[in-house]
């Protein structure tokens, strides 16, 4: 099941370890590392959430999803 609290949290503590400005296609990178760290790590992931291959490397499906339709607002 997706976690998007710990999506957010782990978005959220990049942003900020970025001094406060990042670019989505780089934070969406950086989820989707950290997603499968933890995965090697400790044989579960951070997300949940599906990994599909972008143009820009692979992302978080969902997220991105979420992210994309943040940005399409007005």
């Amino acid at each position: 099941m997706y976690r998007e609290d710990k999506t957010t949290q782990m978005a959220a503590r990049f942003v900020h370890l970025a001094g406060g400005r990042l670019p989505y296609i780089k934070l969406l990178n950086m989820l989707y590392i950290a997603d499968k760290a933890m995965l090697i790590k400790w044989g579960k992931p951070i997300t949940y959430d599906s990994w599909v291959a972008t143009e820009y490397g692979p992302v978080l499906g969902h997220t991105s999803d979420l992210i994309g339709a943040t940005l399409d607002s007005p």
